[in-house]
């Protein structure tokens, strides 16, 4: 399903993206989940717009990535009753709280690379174990130093794709790490960088309950 954010550099208000969502949901044939993501289009998505998309059928998800609980919380309030509405957080670093605040889950990049700790992040969730998802959400603050490394002449996306691509290739996920033209490639500081942090992960990993590790294993 498409996940759409508001057209980058217009500065909308409200009112016109609602159109633009309603002109793009008209014209697909599959679900739309909307995108706020404001460090990208300059312009934040409202509880209220959100709650209306939501009502009308416009939209049957959200991703949060303006990192403003606040914010967040006012749009899961705001869709509490939308039957089926689905909210996603897309900062890595509130995952818990978001969850808390009436969140369903979280489109998290680096699952890519983690996913044991996001599995037993949801997990403690499930079990009404607030305190154990915290303590599993430092460990994720820890593993977000790996985006974290210098790439000269890069875009902070170049950065991202650079060192997860990386780090996939050196888990066996993926074959490569060439990323799309212009973006700046990774470089051997990458690499290294990579190999320390994985092995980071398999240190912090110890820290899980060992039945995530497990059941990862085996699929």
């Amino acid at each position: 399903m498409p996940v759409v954010a508001a057209p980058a550099g217009l500065g909308m208000s409200q009112r016109e993206l609602a159109g633009h969502f309603r002109t793009i949901a008209d014209a697909v044939d599959t679900p739309v989940v909307a995108y706020d993501v404001p460090t990208r289009v300059g312009v934040s998505l409202t509880a209220e717009l959100v709650a209306e998309l939501a009502t009308e059928g416009t939209i049957i998800g959200l991703k949060d990535s303006s990192g403003d609980l606040v914010r967040g919380r006012a749009a899961a309030e705001a869709t509490r009753d939308v039957p089926g509405f689905l909210r996603f957080t897309g900062c890595e670093q509130v995952i818990d709280g978001a969850l808390l605040g009436g969140y369903d889950g979280s489109i998290a990049g680096l699952a890519n690379v983690f996913p044991q700790f996001h599995v037993a992040l949801l997990g403690r969730v499930a079990a009404g174990d607030w305190a154990g998802a915290s303590a599993i959400q430092g460990l994720i603050m820890r593993l977000l130093d790996l985006y974290f490394h210098p790439l000269e002449y890069a875009s902070f996306s170049a950065q991202f794709f650079a060192v997860v691509k990386e780090a996939l290739v050196q888990l066996g996920v993926i074959a490569h790490n060439r990323t799309s033209a212009p973006l700046v490639q990774a470089d051997e500081s990458v690499r290294a960088h990579v190999k320390t942090m994985l092995a980071l992960g398999r240190e912090l990993e110890a820290e899980l309950p060992e039945r995530v590790s497990a059941d990862l294993a085996g699929t």
